[in-house]
């Protein structure tokens, strides 16, 4: 298995590495090792040193120990020693397939078009073009799915975990339920996110203003457990004067989480599930429905 790693993070630390280890400038290829390198140079040394010293962007070393980490993180999970690191972006990729393909590129990479002219061979590998479970035949084309049936069938997903947690938010009986619904909030917006270019911009903005502002009342609570629960497990070991300001705070903090119980609460029953459900399913009509609305 190869991975190949693509963007300014990935480029940034090869040069990085060329330029501080003095890895061969032909080498395209960064071990583990080289990444923990990295991590201790940008560790080590600020920003601004690090772009005058190796030649980098400032804007760039300030986000670069994350990239390092990240991409170390993905070596990890898929157990690999090594990747490979490409100079190109995903904006080229899309250069060459439309002068490659032509207007249709975005369909013929996606499958649709290649499995209908039989030259699936020429384009991507196999194991790319994702294959829907024959569930509903409306969605699915020769047991392909389309990015837009894609985007449906997730949106669909995402909205019902949303919806399984206000009950048991609003019954105050397990503060992770907070947490658990905050994720599935984030979840859902960022799969609005993934596939806003195929959406209806008027269903598309009224889910994402509600979805927003969930996530916002979930997180002002979420917050402030954690932060009572901190506090609480800090005091066990304060005494005198410091244990003296710290119920101060901890009185404060109390009186602040009540606030956006209140907040959540009143959001929450006041959460319209068969608007919701009507909205997402209007973001990305089946094609039947978008051409009688264009009639």
């Amino acid at each position: 298995p190869a991975l190949i790693v693509t963007g300014g993070s990935a480029n940034s630390l090869l040069h990085l590495t060329h330029r501080a280890f003095e890895l061969g400038l032909s080498q395209m290829q960064l071990t583990h090792h080289d990444l923990l390198r990295c991590q201790g140079l940008l560790s080590a040394l600020p920003a601004e040193e690090i772009a005058q010293r190796f030649e980098q962007p400032v804007a760039r070393t300030r986000i670069l120990l994350a990239g390092a980490m990240i991409i170390a993180a993905m070596m990890a999970r898929l157990h690999l020693s090594e990747i490979s690191v490409s100079p190109h972006g995903i904006r080229e990729g899309v250069l060459l397939a439309r002068e490659r393909y032509g207007e249709s590129w975005l369909d013929v990479v996606s499958g649709t078009t290649a499995l209908q002219n039989g030259h699936r061979r020429n384009l991507l590998p196999e194991a790319v073009i994702t294959t829907a479970r024959p569930i509903d035949r409306n969605r699915v084309i020769d047991g392909v799915e389309t990015f837009e049936e894609a985007g449906r069938r997730m949106l669909g997903q995402r909205l019902q975990k949303f919806l399984e947690y206000p009950d048991e938010v609003l019954k105050h009986e397990d503060v992770e339920a907070v947490h658990r619904m905050r994720v599935a909030s984030r979840r859902l917006r960022a799969t609005l996110d993934a596939f806003e270019s195929c959406c209806q911009p008027g269903p598309f903005k009224r889910v994402y203003r509600r979805v927003t502002k969930a996530a916002d009342a979930l997180g002002a609570a979420r917050d402030a457990d954690v932060m009572l629960h901190h506090l609480q497990e800090s005091m066990k070991q304060a005494d005198g004067e410091t244990r003296a300001s710290s119920q101060w705070l901890l009185d404060h903090l109390q009186k602040f989480r009540q606030e956006k119980q209140r907040e959540l609460e009143h959001f929450l029953k006041g959460l319209d599930r068969d608007w919701l459900e009507k909205q997402i399913e209007a973001c990305i009509p089946q094609k039947e429905e978008a051409r009688h609305g264009e009639g």
